[in-house]
């Protein structure tokens, strides 16, 4: 198994399908007639490990050339400029009726592209075995796994006053 398969399996936290279980088991051709037990799992272990390998092959590079990564780089940017355009509006205490409307009009792009990054969210858990997270700090915002190891998506903006 190549390091990058390592980490996939380990990712995918499987309770059986450890890293050291499958390198085990997929290079073992057990006869179901002789033992039946360890065929099968030798079986489910190699189906899980071709996953695996398919998922490895997945290229970062490539990916970013694809109508979905550019999508999901407009959803999110999209995103973090009602975000920031909404704490921009709401400094006053006092808002006017248009600043309010202002508001609420970031609220709904807001809305609207948080809903869009739920069916991503969804479809790279499903496909590529990975959760992301939309994250925002003082001068960036992005697309990344739990623990910001991986950046799917990564924005820069200008600092302001707001941030």
């Amino acid at each position: 198994m190549t390091l990058k398969e390592r980490k996939i399996v380990k990712r995918l936290n499987h309770p059986v399908y450890t890293a050291d279980f499958l390198e085990r088991w997929i290079c073992r051709n057990d006869n179901v007639n002789i033992n039946a037990p360890a065929a099968l799992q030798a079986m489910g272990a190699k189906g899980f490990y071709e996953a695996v390998k398919q998922m490895a092959k997945f290229n970062e590079d490539e990916f970013v050339n694809t109508p979905l990564w550019r999508e999901l780089f407009r959803t999110v940017s999209e995103w973090d400029e009602a975000l920031g355009n909404k704490a921009k509006e709401t400094q006053e205490t006092l808002l006017t009726v248009q600043d309010r409307r202002k508001c609420e009009e970031w609220d709904g792009i807001s809305r609207h592209c948080e809903d869009k990054f739920k069916v991503f969210k969804l479809m790279f858990e499903q496909f590529y075995g990975m959760k992301i997270y939309f994250v925002r700090d003082a001068d960036s915002y992005g697309v990344c796994n739990e623990d910001r190891s991986v950046w799917i998506v990564k924005g820069w903006r200008e600092q302001d006053e707001y941030g």
